[in-house]
């Protein structure tokens, strides 16, 4: 496709097309690029220059131009191969994993349980406890003096526990049954879009269900399949939490641990090498990131021949042993993945200094009490941290939807100079692993005065807001159309004023869907402040994981408890309101 050729154009259309005209449009116009300058370009373009920067910090006010921060890399390969290849199996093994429990809980629903809301809700209650806070129920369980664990050799009288949870395939369990609600969020309308009429042509051949299953519709799923499989396994991949409470203490280390516990920590601390190795990670998730994309395109134009959304799906016909089988099957999830390890941690926490004693005489809310006066074992900046967990909580989606909703009605609406590059830069987000974003934003900001402030994070945290702002606020501005704004500016409001008082009542339930994602990723999230914290702005997540690595079992359940209602209680009432029609197509 040939560029267009602007020589061809007049001033006047130049103007029109590149020149904002009126005081709206230059506001409007101004106002994303500079958050998209603050919150993406200048991060993710410090990466890279400051990767070939001498020396990090830079304090003469000069720069020297060097390749030995990777040349050090790749002098060790051994160091680099062990992180990329535990990296690789600890992806590949949680997705997997993920993939097939979401895959066939989304297909019993669809097929047997009739989109049963109450199943769609169960299977997603989990992915409402951060995994920093199941992490300590896993603990709790499965550790080598966990209460499972010596169950079970007491029950079969081994002489040593019969798994290692502080190991590769421990991290791959905990984080592949953490994980399977989001696989299940995904291929659940992939399914459900599927026309009856395929099923039954498949039927009236002579097939049963098995091979439809596997000749019919596991090929028209399999776009989704495939996208679903890159997302999680890119996101997966660079994942903080998990292999720092279980990988690290073996010396197992994946791309999200090895900047923090590698090389920014103890004596041989060095930015420009953590740096370097930030450009070597972006560099694989940006491949698969990019295949995740063309195989998303393909689900999309495969879905649009299909005719998704105008045809029912096939029920299967359905005996009571074959629905209480799926029920068993997504009851037994819930209990594993979610009633089992929030349960470890809320006993814990109501039991001082006696892991999950039956003794019903030793309950109290010492821990609690304790926690809240600021004599904790552990920690000293619980309060401070909870004020601002709550901050960020609620100011970051607040302000990230409304950058995402100005995007949007730049693109869709008013056709402003730029937007659709602007759309694009906000999504880029997706393509950098979170932990080579905070090492941006510490680049950025580190000699600034803003540096180990909570304005830091502030600003951080809206790099994870904006890619999931976008997912609402497109699709939005779509349903909605542009007519309602097109009335309110021929009547004489300008564009602030229609946006404020016409759009945003409209899209009202997709910016407060929007919202709620955001919170609750905001909540859990640890990769953006684990680099950029320092005392006076720490967040519950980091004070747990803090705790939690440092032995602390008492005060870490406590905290768990504690976050994972901050975190659960919108994310309840966000899927309750999807599954029962509040935000349809979503």
């Amino acid at each position: 496709m040939s560029m267009p050729d602007i020589n061809n154009l007049s001033w006047n259309e130049l103007k029109y097309k590149y020149i904002p005209e009126t005081r709206d449009q230059r506001i409007i116009l101004l106002s994303i690029f500079f958050s998209l300058l603050i919150v993406i370009i200048l991060p993710i373009g410090s990466i890279l220059v400051f990767s070939f920067a001498d020396s990090f910090p830079i304090t003469d006010g000069e720069f020297g131009f060097t390749l030995r921060h990777y040349t050090y890399l790749f002098e060790n390969l051994s160091l680099l191969y062990e992180i990329t290849l535990n990296s690789f199996i600890y992806a590949a093994g949680a997705t997997f994993l993920a993939i097939t429990v979401g895959t066939f809980a989304a297909f019993f629903t669809v097929k047997y349980l009739n989109d049963s809301m109450w199943v769609q809700l169960l299977m997603l209650i989990p992915y409402g406890i951060p995994s920093v806070a199941a992490l300590v129920g896993w603990v709790i369980l499965l550790g080598d003096v966990g209460v499972l664990t010596e169950a079970v050799i007491a029950v079969f009288n081994l002489s040593s526990s019969p798994w290692d949870i502080r190991s590769i395939w421990g991290m791959i369990f905990v984080e592949g049954v953490h994980t399977a609600p989001i696989a299940f969020l995904l291929m659940f309308p992939a399914i459900r879009n599927i026309p009856a009429a395929m099923d039954e042509a498949s039927f009236t051949a002579g097939a049963n269900r098995i091979r439809t299953f596997r000749q019919i519709i596991l090929p028209v799923v399999w776009p989704s399949v495939l996208s679903t499989l890159l997302f999680l396994f890119v996101r997966t991949m660079a994942t903080v939490t998990t292999p720092a409470v279980l990988g690290v203490p073996e010396r197992i280390f994946t791309f999200g641990t090895a900047i923090p516990y590698i090389f920014l920590s103890g004596a041989d601390l060095s930015y420009s090498k953590a740096l370097s190795f930030s450009v070597f990670m972006i560099a694989i998730t940006t491949v698969f990131i990019l295949y995740y994309l063309k195989a998303q395109s393909a689900e999309d134009q495969f879905t649009t021949v299909l005719g998704a959304g105008r045809s029912e799906p096939r029920r299967y016909d359905s005996t009571i042993l074959k629905q209480g089988l799926g029920i068993t099957f997504v009851g037994a999830y819930l209990v594993i993945a979610g009633l089992l390890p929030f349960g470890a941690i809320l006993w814990d926490s109501l039991v001082p200094g006696i892991m999950m004693s039956t003794d019903l005489s030793q309950f109290s809310l010492q821990n609690y009490v304790a926690l809240f006066a600021g004599n904790a074992q552990g920690t000293f900046a619980w309060r401070r941290a909870l004020w601002n967990t709550i901050l960020v909580g609620v100011i970051v989606p607040t302000t990230g939807m409304l950058i995402c909703m100005l995007i949007a009605y730049a693109n869709q609406i008013i056709d402003i100079a730029f937007s659709k590059t602007f759309v694009f830069v906000a999504s880029v987000p997706l393509a950098i692993p979170g932990i080579a974003r905070s090492m941006g934003f510490l680049s950025v900001f580190i000699q600034t005065p803003i540096y180990g402030t909570w304005f830091i994070l502030f600003i951080a945290y809206h790099g994870v807001a904006l890619p999931i702002g976008m997912r609402y606020a497109s699709p939005a501005l779509t349903r909605i159309g542009s007519e309602n704004v097109e009335v309110s500016l021929a009547s004489g409001a300008g564009l602030i004023r229609s946006f404020r008082s016409i759009l945003l009542p409209l899209i009202s339930k997709d910016f407060i869907a929007g919202w709620m994602h955001t919170y609750v990723t905001v909540i859990r999230n640890v990769s953006i402040p684990i680099l950029l914290y320092t005392a006076g702005s720490e967040v519950i997540a980091i004070e747990l994981l803090t705790v939690l690595r440092a032995g602390y079992a008492n005060t870490a359940s406590t905290m768990a408890v504690i976050i994972t209602l901050l975190s659960i209680l919108p994310h309840i009432i966000l899927q309750y309101w999807r599954v029962s029609g509040g935000l349809r197509g979503r």
